[in-house]
């Protein structure tokens, strides 16, 4: 496994954007700081290896979601949108 860090507010779009040249075409796993897997996440790589989505987000209900970003879900689990946490 590899990893790049990197750091600065121009949105989850602009990491993606500059480690085209380290990922290319290859599978990769945005993980970002305030991410709570406590389980790892070697069931969800395991998942998206076999079903191959364009995309997959994992989602956790939490007590106190002002904590966290906030996904908008539509019929069938889908994600429509998604509000930043404050700071």
């Amino acid at each position: 496994m590899k990893g790049l860090i990197l750091s600065g507010g121009r949105g989850l779009a602009h990491p993606v954007l500059i480690s085209e040249p380290f990922i290319g075409a290859e599978p990769f796993v945005m993980y970002l700081g305030d991410n709570l897997l406590n389980k790892g996440t070697a069931n969800f790589v395991e998942e998206f290896d076999r079903e191959k989505p364009a995309a997959q987000i994992l989602l956790e209900r939490v007590p106190d979601p002002q904590m966290f970003g906030v996904a908008e879900l539509s019929y069938g689990s889908l994600a429509y949108g998604w509000t930043r946490k404050d700071g």
